[in-house]
């Protein structure tokens, strides 16, 4: 993630070109997070903006490197994340009363395991998971893992 700083001046001399420089900016990039801040010096006042993003170019070249992993490649550590896994696909699958293969495939699970993703964003690299199901399960998988991590040893 990187960090990009902007000042949006708010005379009407400066405030178009500054809200057009912020504007271009964005869109060539993802955003993660933005903090504004109101600063007032004297007569001037501005908004302070940090951008914190990830470059839209390095985020495709992510989703062009998929990850493929058969089960029997998996280390010990990496079984007990792909069971986990599959536990909770089980349970997303009861819950919901569709079959487990809707939600993500034994081959998607694995290679999940062996990337074992800290963000994410590093679900793109996993073949089959795509925009839909990182947005709708992503969150949920990376704390699985993370909790996963925490009781391996």
């Amino acid at each position: 993630m990187r960090v990009k700083h902007f000042q949006i001046r708010l005379t009407n001399e400066y405030l178009q070109a500054d809200e057009d420089s912020l504007n271009e900016f964005l869109k060539t990039v993802v955003v993660k997070k933005t903090t504004p801040q109101l600063v007032i010096v004297g007569q001037t006042s501005y908004w302070s903006v940090l951008i914190f993003y990830d470059d839209i170019s390095s985020l495709e070249n992510h989703k062009n490197e998929k990850t493929v992993i058969d089960t029997s490649t998996l280390t010990e550590e990496e079984s007990t994340r792909y069971e986990a896994l599959r536990t909770w696909r089980s349970d997303l699958a009861r819950r919901q009363a569709l079959p487990s293969y809707i939600f993500a495939s034994n081959a998607e699970l694995a290679a999940i395991a062996k990337l074992n993703p800290t963000t994410v964003e590093e679900l793109h690299k996993v073949k089959g998971m795509g925009e839909k199901k990182i947005s709708k399960y992503g969150e949920e998988i990376i704390g699985l893992l993370n909790s996963e991590n925490t009781n391996v040893v």
